[in-house]
This record gives C-alpha cells, structure tokens and sequence, in this order.
C-alpha cells in the first residue's frame, strides 16, 4: 500500500492507493498551517480507511515547484518515515500530477500553480503512452515562472490550461484566445488529487523508478 502526500502549495492533498484502488483521500486548503495539519490529517486517513501505518509498503511526495516551505513538509515528512521502516520513495513533480488525470488530451496541456506576487509555475506538457498503453505525461518545455501575460507570450493555442488559475488568469486567456481552441479545466477538475499523485507514483515505482531519499530534493523556481 502507497502512501501519497502533497503539500506543495495551499491546496493540499493526501491518499492511499493499494495498485487497484483509491482507499482514501484527503483533499484541504491549508492557510499556511501545513506543518501542524499534515501529521492529524495522515491520522484522520488512516482512519478513514480502515488500516493502520505499518501496511504502508511505499510513499509518494510531490516535489514541486511550489511554495519554499510547503514542499518541504511532505517531503521531510516522507523522508522520516521511509528511513525509519526501509520503505521505497517516490518523488513526483507537482505538475505532473496535475497533468496526470487529463491524459490523454486532444492539445498541450498548459499546468500551472501559483506562485505567489502574480506568478505561476508552469510547464506545457504531451501525453507518453507506454507499451502496456498507460498514457504518462511527458514534459515538452523546461519549468518556467513567469505571470499570466508571459505565460500567455511564450504559447500558441490551442492549449488546455489545467491547475490554479485565479479570476484574473482566466480573464486574461478568454479575453485574448476565446476563440482559437484553448479550453480551461473548472476549478473543480483543475486541482491536484492525492489519489493522482498515487497511482502516478505507483505506475512509476513498478517500473523501478524509485528515488534515493538522501538525495531527493524539493524543485525550486527562482
């Protein structure tokens, strides 16, 4: 059983995945309150579920881009459970988990979080179907941060735009591209899911892509 945390930003999420199905999930909007509410809510899910800590067999974390402090509390989180019990860690970037759930798209897939003073992390990204026909999501364009308006400068519609796009951001894509097929996920559909981080995770831990935890680090846009 996998253990998926994501703390990344203000939105917040965890999860339990067993490679069948999602058995529990716990999604929040932390005011900057991540370091006190992530260890109760890990409790809160294992009680949700029915089982207890020691069936954990791995973990996932997301490793950003996101917030300096965020990122770093499931990830020190993770890496203290993983060297206690010499369980695997599996290090996912937050925008693939954004990606995930909307493979395979008709367009590049556009995610992006935000990242404080008007900007956005972000990165365009195509859909990578391997032999057993699971569709990863495959990064075309290194990670960026930049506003809305430079987003908007280094891309060409059509694009579907997925992740957290405040009022102003969307203003700005329909206001410019509403007619060129762009399309934007709702707020709803848009978020990250801890169940996505954990299947994601799992798929890529069967495939052997597991992470040293002593080198893991948090992905920090300047």
């Amino acid at each position: 059983m996998l253990l998926a945390l994501d703390t990344a930003t203000s939105y917040a999420s965890i999860a339990l995945y067993d490679g069948n199905q999602l058995l529990a999930e716990i999604n929040w909007r932390s005011q900057r309150r991540h370091t006190v509410e992530l260890a109760p809510q890990v409790d809160n899910l294992f009680r949700l579920s029915g089982f207890t800590p020691d069936a954990i067999t791995a973990l996932a974390v997301s490793i950003g881009p996101g917030s300096f402090t965020g990122t770093r509390i499931a990830l020190s989180y993770a890496k203290g459970v993983v060297a206690a019990r010499d369980l695997p860690l599996i290090g996912v970037p937050t925008l693939d988990i954004l990606v995930y759930p909307h493979l395979p798209a008709r367009a590049p897939i556009c995610a992006m979080v935000a990242a404080g003073r008007g900007r956005f992390a972000w990165a365009v990204y195509e859909s990578e179907r391997s032999s057993e026909g699971v569709h990863f999501p495959r990064q075309s364009a290194p990670f960026q941060l930049g506003d809305i308006q430079a987003i908007m400068r280094a891309l060409e519609p059509p694009i579907l735009f997925v992740g957290e796009l405040d009022d102003r951001a969307r203003e700005a894509i329909l206001s410019q591209w509403k007619e060129k097929g762009i399309e934007i996920i709702t707020p709803a559909l848009g978020v990250r899911r801890g169940g996505a981080l954990a299947e994601l995770a799992w798929l890529r831990w069967q495939r052997g892509q597991t992470d040293d935890p002593a080198t893991l680090s948090p992905i920090y846009l300047a």
